[in-house]
């Protein structure tokens, strides 16, 4: 019967071993009671620039290389874990120097485990998300201001004046105003579909934005008389 030993190349057996498979696992260590190491993962060791004899026997805080305000915020949640049986807190997190470093920990029966992993560039992102979404909102809001000027300034002043014309025209027929209201309307109309059409332009869902914008730029500059390219 064939066997597989622990450090057999993957590829020859279709195996993974213990030692490789914790090696994909987030950082990862182990403690006794007393709070020195028992066990600690390849990842955690290289997290931290660690070798294994720097770390058996250590008392946490002797292996960390973080800031002691830092060790303090993790030690008081070991001792709440060692204390009160509570049999885990996840999602912690606390910051270390310039980096963020979210963990939780984990009750074992003479001890403790502590799993950390390094979420500086997960917080960055989420604040560019943050930023970008802020932005949005702003530049949506700014969007809604024009319309509702354009709205309000253009075609309804100009449904007003219409509206002048015929109740004037209503009232004195003699004094005309009817064709001048309608001209007025016509005018409101066409000032609508200038701005839905500059919201979704049509061209845009018929030839594309690249094109769209090709055209834009020549109705705009070529009356000018500017040679576009």
């Amino acid at each position: 019967m064939e066997t597989y030993q622990e450090n057999q190349p993957v590829e020859s057996s279709g195996f993974i071993s213990a030692s490789e498979l914790l090696a994909f696992i987030s950082p990862l260590v182990a403690l006794d009671s007393s709070g020195k190491v028992r066990y600690a993962s390849p990842t955690f060791l290289a997290e931290f620039a660690l070798e294994k004899q720097q770390v058996a026997g250590q008392q946490l805080e002797e292996v960390l290389p973080w800031p002691s305000e830092s060790i303090e915020s993790l030690q008081m949640d070991l001792r709440r874990v060692r204390a009160s049986g509570i049999p885990r807190l996840e999602n912690r997190e606390l910051e270390a120097g310039n980096r963020i470093y979210g963990y939780s920990v984990f009750a074992l029966r003479n001890g403790q485990a502590l799993m950390i992993k390094d979420i500086t560039e997960i917080r960055r992102l989420e604040a560019e998300v943050d930023l970008l979404h802020s932005r949005l909102l702003r530049v949506q809001e700014e969007e809604r201001q024009r319309i509702a000027a354009e709205l309000h300034d253009g075609v309804g002043q100009t449904i007003l004046a219409a509206k002048i014309n015929l109740v004037s025209y209503k009232k004195h027929p003699e004094k005309g105003g009817f064709d001048q209201g309608v001209e007025l309307i016509d005018e409101a109309s066409q000032e609508l579909r200038e701005i839905y059409s500059n919201l979704f332009p049509s061209s845009l869902r018929e030839i594309g934005l690249p094109a769209a914008i090709n055209r834009l730029i020549r109705g705009f500059l070529e009356p000018r008389g500017c040679i576009v390219d």
